[in-house]
């Protein structure tokens, strides 16, 4: 914005220089145009005729009347030209700092509802992560119960084959003994 700012001055600047110019160009035409009219005084006051052709002085008089008229005219045409310009790089700027506050709203507003969105998101992972968590240490702790049960039936079922195990074996050293007994009463 600096740099604008400066090229449009430095326009201004040269503009102006010009115009110093134009105008230090323009007091010279009118010292040689009094001195013109000094040589027309002479030349009248002698009585000499001057005929009206183009190169007459009255009208060489007129037509630097009309080139400074002509040069003030284009001067000020350029004045105005380089402060329309001026006025529309500052347009222009201003126009560029709205576009990147809405670009910069727009972004803004769209990061934010990207933060909600992966905040939500993020609590629906959590949240499915802990029912899944907790259906596994459900089925874990099923799992670990029909374990801890047919545990329990497999050792009471052993304890009783082992009591009914022990019982036929007592029964049998029982039949055993008898006939040891019997045969030690018999011999």
């Amino acid at each position: 914005m600096k740099e604008v700012d400066a090229k449009v001055n430095s326009a201004v600047g040269t503009a102006q220089t010009l115009k110093r110019e134009l105008s230090g160009k323009l007091d010279k035409v009118n010292e040689l145009d009094a001195k013109m009219q000094q040589v027309e005084d002479i030349l009248n006051s002698a009585n000499f005729k001057i005929s009206l052709t183009n190169d007459s002085l009255a009208k060489t008089r007129f037509s630097i009347d009309e080139f400074k008229a002509d040069t003030d005219k284009k001067t000020d045409t350029l004045f105005a030209e380089a402060e329309m310009q001026k006025n529309l790089i500052w347009g222009a700027v201003a126009l560029a700092v709205l576009l990147f506050m809405t670009l910069f709203i727009m972004m803004n507003n769209r990061l934010l509802k990207l933060k909600k969105a992966m905040h939500l998101q993020t609590e629906q992972q959590t949240d499915l992560l802990n029912e899944r968590l907790e259906e596994q240490r459900k089925n874990i702790t099923d799992e670990l119960t029909q374990f801890k049960n047919r545990m329990q039936d497999d050792t009471l079922r052993m304890r009783t084959e082992i009591r009914s195990g022990n019982d036929k074996t007592t029964a049998q050293l029982a039949s055993i003994m008898e006939k040891l007994d019997a045969l030690d009463n018999a011999e």
